[in-house]
């Protein structure tokens, strides 16, 4: 059996990614077991394998072993900052875990958060500060740049793929959109992976190739230049700052 990790950042499309997987006849994917907040009992999956874990003060290798234990292909949502808090990467890497690492457009990263903060709906403008914005997105790039480095230091074994590249075809409508618990935004509409993406990640994690989807549609889905009203001023400070580029979507996907 393939135990595997979902890696990523914040608002990278993991949630999407998760829920495609999880589609997959052979596979069960699995949410954020190391999310430190309480606000993740209403997903899917959570309580079960986090109470098994705080009922039992298991250590992260021995969560780690019972998870691998499992008789199925078992994968798992890791975010930057749980493997911060709880150093994850070192035991994944010491069992050879394979990584699938999801990668935003770190400007996206930024423009995502700032409407999610100001709690704006989605065909709602939001207006940012122009310095946190450029301190936003540098530090955004450093965390992944991090991450790239220390997966590779530790010789993961990765397939990195983008949040740009992911999305394929759609079926249905969207008239249904609703939140579930805290987080999930779902609607009527399936959303597939796309085809590359689908049969490179099955390949992966040595799978069937199947088409994978997920009901979990996006929030905001204007451009960036029309989501942020002071989007001309954010555009001169980032390309004064060398920030813009398309070096930012290289991946393997």
């Amino acid at each position: 059996m393939t135990q595997a990790v979902l890696l990523s950042n914040k608002r990278t499309g993991s949630t999407f990614m998760q829920e495609a997987l999880d589609s997959h006849p052979n596979v069960t994917s699995l949410d954020e077991m190391f999310m430190v907040s309480t606000k993740i009992t209403e997903r899917r999956g959570y309580d079960f394998y986090k109470t098994k874990r705080d009922k039992e003060n298991m250590k992260i290798p021995q969560y780690l072993d019972w998870i691998a234990s499992q008789d199925t292909n078992t994968c798992f949502r890791l975010i930057y900052n749980q493997d911060q808090h709880y150093n994850v990467l070192k035991y994944i890497a010491d069992r050879n875990m394979p990584v699938i690492h999801l990668v935003r457009d770190p400007i996206d990263i930024v423009v995502s958060l700032a409407c999610k903060f100001k709690h704006i709906k989605p065909d709602q403008t939001v207006k940012v500060d122009v310095k946190d914005f450029i301190f936003l997105t540098r530090k955004h790039i450093k965390i992944r740049n991090d991450y790239r480095d220390k997966l590779a230091s530790r010789e993961c074994i990765v397939y990195e793929t983008n949040y740009e590249n992911m999305f394929g075809k759609q079926e249905g409508d969207v008239e249904d959109i609703k939140l579930v618990g805290s987080f999930n935004i779902r609607s009527n509409q399936r959303t597939y992976v796309d085809e590359n993406i689908n049969r490179n990640i099955c390949e992966f994690l040595n799978i069937e190739n199947v088409p994978m989807w997920s009901n979990v549609t996006k929030k905001f889905t204007l451009p960036r230049e029309e989501k942020i009203s002071n989007w001309d001023e954010v555009q001169k400070a980032l390309t004064n700052e060398n920030l813009i580029s398309n070096r930012w979507h290289n991946s393997k996907g």
